[in-house]
């Protein structure tokens, strides 16, 4: 696990992790916190009626930017950062905590390969 120091050092390197973070930001809001980095929901995907949801055959529309949810839908959000992980380092996802105190389920949180490079 990294702290923000190491999280902001790789920030600022030669090949950083995202170069879609504001490294400025000192707020409580920030993307950098403590030991961790927060990303930012980016495109939003509604599944076709039909289709399975799974990474590998889910069908999915046009992106969205903003979309209401109905009881019992499911989209996929990608993250608005791309993220560049160096070959020796992983990542670990996990859903922000308040959005299912609101009613979200969020599924799909695991690890990020070592040399991953691409959206969330």
């Amino acid at each position: 696990m990294l702290s923000d120091k190491d999280i902001l050092a790789n920030l600022a390197g030669a090949e950083p992790l995202t170069t879609d973070i504001d490294t400025r930001d000192c707020s409580k809001t920030a993307s950098v916190q403590a030991a961790s980095l927060d990303l930012k929901a980016g495109k939003i995907f509604r599944p076709h009626a039909n289709s399975r949801i799974d990474m590998f055959t889910t069908e999915v529309g046009q992106a969205h930017q903003e979309y209401i949810l109905s009881p019992g839908e499911t989209v996929i959000v990608q993250t608005l950062e791309y993220v560049k992980m160096p070959i020796d380092m992983g990542g670990i996802v996990f859903a922000p905590s308040g959005k299912s105190s609101g009613g979200l389920l969020m599924v799909n949180t695991g690890h990020i390969d070592p040399g991953y490079h691409g959206y969330l």
